[in-house]
């Protein structure tokens, strides 16, 4: 009796192994995009936390300080509140007969100076000392993370920062809104988004000027 014996396969084709390189890449490729997409928002939802926090608590104070006269004392044509939450060294430093302007003049005055002048973290570093130096954010600076903050240009000066790494802005809304809200002079907490560039499509930004609401 013969026995027939029959070759066994030795592996694959090489065709069999391209069409599994390729599902495997398209596989990876799918897995790493939604994994990228997946962080990408996950650092959204964490800067609007962030920004929607500081910017919470900057509208407190800017309701105290508007609770004691500040928006109906004027200096040099600006309401007293404007001079509070500074967004630029010359107006931490304004000075109204000659004496830095009450409360927090005098503490803004001696911070200030080294803030760099027309620096793109001019209004960022006014941010951090405003938060950092007025005594008004105790339960703020209890919650912030190390990684929030940081020295982004290198000037000796801290600015906070989005998950980017990119210095988060102060503004102040324009006296007059592209609508008819009433959304005008009011303390605004800018971060540049993923892009890291401000004025694109991505910016997260405490007050949404166009449809006159507030972050949350």
């Amino acid at each position: 009796m013969k026995l027939l014996f029959r070759k066994s396969r030795a592996g694959f084709t090489l065709v069999e192994l391209l069409v599994v390189i390729i599902i495997v890449s398209l596989l990876s490729a799918l897995t790493l995009g939604a994994l990228r997409s997946g962080g990408i928002r996950a650092k959204e939802d964490s800067a609007r936390s962030f920004v929607i926090h500081i910017s919470e608590s900057l509208l407190e104070l800017f309701e105290e300080l508007d609770d004691q006269g500040s928006t109906t004392e004027v200096i040099n044509g600006e309401y007293k509140i404007r001079w509070q939450i500074p967004v630029s060294r010359s107006d931490a430093m304004m000075l109204s007969g000659g004496v830095p302007i009450f409360p927090f003049g005098s503490i803004y005055g001696a911070y200030a100076l080294n803030i760099t002048v027309g620096s793109s973290n001019e209004s960022a570093e006014c941010l951090y000392m405003i938060v950092t130096q007025t005594g008004y954010f105790g339960d703020f600076l209890e919650m912030l993370h190390e990684t929030q903050v940081a020295d982004t240009d290198g000037n000796g000066m801290n600015e906070f920062i989005d998950p980017w790494g990119t210095a988060i802005r102060l503004e102040f809304s324009p006296p007059s809104p592209p609508n008819a809200f009433d959304i005008q002079n009011l303390p605004i907490i800018h971060s540049a988004g993923v892009d890291q560039e401000f004025g694109t499509g991505d910016d997260i930004m405490s007050i949404d000027l166009v449809n006159g609401i507030f972050l949350q």
